[in-house]
């Protein structure tokens, strides 16, 4: 017995040839096609189970949508792939490895066809101005206007995925190396480029999914509070700037000491102060309005004044002179500015910081040492002259030399010391230094006419005994490099108490190196007693680092930890290129 076929749905078989019409070259899966024959006689009529083409109709709907996905989105890939510089809707892309690679991997399909991943994705690239960047950078602007006039063609839909793709690509990028070539900027510095691979963009998406946006951000970026205290403050000088800022202060007054009295200026300064937050006054409106108008420079406000010296890299003595008034004189606006230079230098330097090391941050002229991720102690610096400027870079402390000898520097020979030694032929004597031939042989300085010698073609090389008067003092720190660069003490103590501490040939002088030799090698047993009885040989004394200690030679002219946020004087003049490249200027 034949089942007789009732089709209340579909009619005939036009109905499903239209269908099949519809998708074109695209093949679709899952439909029996049935053979159009002339109508059977009714004796051998037969009857099937009811079939709802309207769900067929969506399923071949579906299949058709997500092969012109599929056609447009390889179609854009393509075109990536081939041409040098390519633009979807006049932008141009950047991610001309990583796209066909991930859109590949999930076999041409969109990745933002949620309207609620898409925004959220859309307010992550928006806040990449609280990192320092600008979010016009990442398409965001075309991604504002497709939203506020959506289309749903296939072709518009794939061009805003890839837009929007790119863009998270490149700020991810961004924040792992920068947005700056580094070593454009700052040739001696050695680093691996980060990659954003398919793997990566699918943990990143994956906390989308799951709400978690602010994760993809953290993931990225620098995670040490050098750069996240940065960032608060660039929210900090931020709103200050959009609120007005400060009035910038003048006075003719060369020099204003505690407990002077200006009836003009200390009300100006109390207000300056008070703006930025190095001055609070915890009291009641009328009391605060008694003190602002104060004429006196009272000791509240010399604290203030002390903690924005600090600050600011100035001697915290309360004093108010040339130095101090012109930072305070520096604007939010420009503030803005540093903080923005200097997130894109820590996005350079302060990815995966271990958890000990020593830190200089040049013109900052400060050293830390860090252990435990912990600031364990600092101490003043001297580093190198703008004509001899101490190179930035990273590299590994491996032993300790006590009672030094030097070596001194060809460049020195030929252009300082011969010079002194053709006014004074005893400088050599003088200073415990002996001269040594190319072939090794020790020559005695009484012997030789230094006038005879051009400057430049000084023969011999110099070698400067142990000793207290030994250019590199009692201790120094060895990191080798192919910059001959290292730590040490100077029997010159005066360039510590400046300001402006840039007087090396390259090297970085530390105020109180046999404090810091004590607590780098603490953790060896090596007591305090025992470098001191070393010290009193006299004699060159290595001990090797049983760890070795990673030192970063750094150059931040804004900086954070925290406890505060810092500017500093740019002593090598370094930040109006980069903000130029950063399109600040």
């Amino acid at each position: 017995m034949r089942i007789k076929i009732t089709t209340p749905v579909i009619q005939n078989c036009s109905q499903i040839t239209s269908a099949v019409r519809l998708l074109g070259a695209f093949t679709v899966f899952g439909l029996f096609v049935f053979s159009c024959s002339p109508k059977t006689p009714e004796s051998e009529q037969v009857e099937v189970i009811k079939v709802d083409s309207t769900a067929i109709k969506a399923a071949i709907q579906r299949s058709a949508d997500s092969n012109l996905i599929a056609f447009f989105l390889h179609e854009n890939i393509s075109s990536i792939l081939i041409e040098e510089e390519f633009t979807i809707l006049e932008e141009p892309i950047f991610s001309k490895t990583m796209l066909p690679q991930l859109y590949d991997s999930i076999a041409y399909r969109l990745i933002w066809n949620s309207d609620t991943l898409r925004r959220e994705m859309l307010n992550v690239l928006l806040d990449a101005k609280e990192e320092g960047l600008e979010p016009s950078n990442y398409h965001v602007q075309k991604l504002l206007e497709l939203e506020i006039n959506p289309s749903y063609e296939f072709k518009e839909l794939v061009e805003r995925d890839i837009l929007l793709t790119d863009g998270l690509i490149l700020y991810s990028y961004h924040l792992l190396n920068g947005m700056t070539d580094a070593n454009s900027f700052e040739p001696t510095l050695t680093r691996e480029e980060r990659e954003v691979s398919p793997v990566l963009f699918n943990e990143l998406t994956t906390y989308l999914f799951h709400g978690e946006i602010k994760k993809i951000v953290s993931d990225l970026r620098p995670s040490t509070v050098y750069y996240s205290g940065m960032v608060e403050g660039l929210k900090k000088y931020s709103a200050l700037r959009d609120s007005g800022g400060w009035a910038p202060l003048q006075t003719a007054i060369k020099k204003i000491e505690p407990h002077d009295e200006y009836r003009k200026f200390i009300p100006k300064l109390r207000k300056r102060l008070l703006i930025e937050g190095d001055l609070e006054l915890l009291m009641d409106s009328l009391q605060k309005d008694s003190l602002m108008n104060n004429p006196v420079y009272d000791s509240l406000l010399v604290d203030a004044v002390k903690k924005f010296q600090i600050r600011h890299g100035l001697n915290d003595d309360g004093i108010i002179g040339k130095g101090t008034l012109d930072m305070l004189n520096i604007s939010a606006e420009e503030k803005v500015e540093l903080l923005k230079i200097n997130l894109e230098r820590a996005r350079w330097v302060y990815h995966d910081l271990p958890p000990s090391y020593v830190f200089v941050n040049i013109p900052g002229y400060e050293l830390r040492l860090i252990r435990d991720s912990a600031l364990v102690w600092s101490t003043r610096v001297v580093a190198g002259k703008i004509t001899s400027a101490t190179p930035i870079f990273k590299d590994e402390m491996q032993y300790v030399v006590f009672n030094p000898t030097w070596t001194v520097p060809s460049s020195i020979s030929n252009n300082e010391f011969l010079p002194k030694a053709q006014k004074d032929s005893t400088f050599f004597q003088r200073n415990n230094m002996e001269l040594i031939t190319g072939s090794g042989k020790k020559v005695n300085p009484a012997d030789v006419d230094f006038s005879q010698i051009k400057v430049g073609n000084f023969p011999y090389v110099v070698k400067q005994g142990a000793g207290g008067s030994n250019s590199l003092g009692r201790v120094k720190f060895i990191f080798p490099n192919p910059h001959y660069i290292y730590l040490h003490d100077t029997p010159s103590r005066r360039h510590f108490a400046r300001e402006r501490r840039a007087f090396s040939h390259g090297c970085i002088r530390v105020e109180d190196p046999i404090r810091l030799s004590e607590l780098i090698l603490e953790d060896q047993e090596v007591s305090p007693d025992s470098i001191q009885s070393i010290l009193e040989t006299r004699e060159p004394t290595r001990l090797n680092l049983e760890e070795i200690l990673p030192v970063y030679l750094t150059y931040s002219t804004a900086f954070a930890d925290e406890n505060n946020i810092y500017f500093f004087e740019d002593v090598y003049e370094r930040d109006p290129p980069l903000l130029e490249a950063l399109g600040l200027d």
